[in-house]
């Protein structure tokens, strides 16, 4: 049984893997853009390298994960199952990417396309190896561990890749950093969920996870498609160097969105898999996905309308042109995440093959509205998406009113954004005040006065949450009553031992034998 306050800690140190995740990669990207000598189109390059690298990461690992975290009871052998199959068919991959770089590098007319995904490839070995520790320290909520072993391997990674850079190694910098990232993480989950390798396993459990793993999978690539896999798309229609404009502007936008989903996705998946009953699961999805909109919403919204210092500090003066493609990408954010979060209710409920109808449908709606909008370059790209992610959000509403929640399914179309409107006005409207006041009163820059203007907000958020939790909404109160009541209950330990001390020394001095001298 999941009790409230493991969810809200799990959550807890989920958002702070978030944090500094976030802070890294924003500082990384900026860092990066500076150093390298041909950055847009070093980036472009590096986009269809993780591009290749995500898909072959996707039907390499075949949704073994993810069919231990929803299976209700499971054997050693079956964590065994998921390893074995998931490690064959990253090497199986693997050996085709090999073999197949050199013409993907002529198809593209990037040469170091070849080198680089030869290089970056041997990660679909390293995530099969990982993916399934990583799942069970998520079914057990064991997010600490997690933040561990990615926030620390992030952040080694990260600096790796910026001394590459220094040395000029151009794009294959990207590529080495990548790759120590997921070698340090998969030696770091080994260490704190080890699997029992040498117990084996049966053709039984495997198929308890190929059943599941494999149609999963296959809603993944459509997932894929809509994520990463467009940039193959794009790499014929447009330039690299807009390729690679495009591709920052879309990192950038999601770091936000894919960090924040994260912290509910992971959280409220294993709960969801452990519930009881069509309304508590109802329950716990819109109490999630309302969780979600009260930060994404403001989010958005915040970084949508001051897009413009954001370009400049994280990129530099070299890809302005991403301003307009930042803005409207991040105004799809919360359609983006809230369509993943219902993805989950879906697997959950084993509806995979309606859910599969739904996604290919969506990525063919994505496919088309990007490339009409190619004709007017990536600002018009970036509006297709926009367009794209709001209409499969509806579908999706659509889809779970047929096959989940035909009686609750009204009070997703509208409401869920709503919770986050309060804090969206009590940040973004005082936010545009103060920025037009800072560079019309004292003639700063764009930066400066965004620098100054998000550090008040900032303190002024941090105070309400702490005071006035209310002002940012009611899906913040649990959140900040779970944090105060940690911190009581420290000091409460800390007090209650030094009494226990100082009980026990009274004690020994009252028991202190008496030592008596005869003159």
């Amino acid at each position: 049984m999941v009790n409230k306050q493991q969810i809200v800690k799990s959550g807890i140190w989920q958002m702070m893997n978030t944090g500094v995740i976030f802070v890294s990669q924003l500082g990384y990207y900026a860092i990066l853009a500076r150093m390298l000598p041909h950055a847009q189109k070093e980036f472009g390059v590096f986009a269809l390298l993780n591009s290749c690298m995500v898909f072959g990461n996707v039907v390499a690992e075949a949704g073994m994960g993810d069919a231990l975290l929803q299976r209700k009871h499971v054997d050693p052998q079956h964590k065994n199952a998921a390893l074995y199959y998931s490690l064959a068919t990253g090497a199986f991959f693997y050996l085709v990417l090999y073999i197949a770089a050199p013409w993907l590098a002529d198809f593209y007319q990037q040469p170091i396309l070849s080198l680089g995904l030869r290089v970056i490839g041997i990660s679909f070995i390293l995530y099969s190896l990982g993916s399934p520790s990583i799942n069970l320290l998520q079914k057990e909520f064991q997010f600490k561990k997690i933040f561990f072993s990615d926030s620390l391997s992030l952040l080694a990674s990260n600096v790796f890749g910026i001394i590459l850079a220094y040395y000029g190694y151009g794009v294959m910098a990207l590529v080495y950093s990548t790759l120590f990232y997921n070698v340090s993480k998969v030696i770091m989950l080994w260490i704190q969920e080890p699997l029992p390798v040498k117990i084996g396993s049966t053709w039984r459990h495997y198929k308890d996870l190929l059943n599941y793993g494999l149609l999963l999978t296959v809603i993944r690539i459509t997932n894929y498609i809509n994520l990463s896999g467009i940039n193959f798309l794009l790499g014929k229609i447009i330039t690299i160097q807009e390729v690679g404009i495009f591709d920052r502007a879309n990192r950038i936008s999601n770091i936000p969105g894919r960090y924040i989903g994260d912290i509910v996705q992971k959280i409220s998946m294993p709960t969801m898999v452990k519930v009881d009953g069509d309304d508590k699961l109802f329950n716990v999805y819109y109490k999630s996905l309302s969780f979600l909109h009260s930060l994404l919403v403001p989010v958005s919204a915040f970084f949508g309308v001051f897009s413009m210092p954001c370009v400049l500090i994280l990129l530099g003066d070299q890809f302005i042109s991403a301003n307009m493609s930042l803005k409207l990408m991040l105004f799809a954010l919360p359609f983006q995440i809230s369509t993943r979060l219902s993805d989950g209710v879906m697997r959950v409920k084993g509806l995979l093959v309606l859910n599969l109808k739904r996604k290919i449908l969506s990525t063919v709606i994505l496919v088309l509205c990007m490339y009409f909008g190619s004709r007017w370059h990536i600002t018009g790209i970036s509006a297709g998406y926009l367009i794209a992610t709001v209409i499969n959000y509806y579908i999706m509403i659509v889809t779970l009113r047929g096959g989940v929640f035909p009686d609750n399914w009204q009070e997703l179309l509208f409401k869920p954004f709503i919770n986050g409107i309060p804090l969206t006005v009590y940040s973004v409207v005082p936010s545009v005040i103060l920025y037009e006041a800072l560079i019309m009163g004292l003639h700063l820059n764009e930066v400066e006065a965004f620098l100054i203007m998000g550090t008040l907000v900032g303190l002024f958020l941090t105070y309400a949450f702490i005071k006035k939790p209310k002002l940012l909404g009611k899906d913040f109160l649990p959140v900040r009553e779970i944090l105060l009541n940690k911190n009581k209950n420290k000091k409460g330990r800390k007090q209650q031992l030094t009494q226990d001390e100082e009980e026990v020394a009274v004690k020994q001095m009252d028991e202190k034998p008496v030592v008596k001298i005869d003159l």
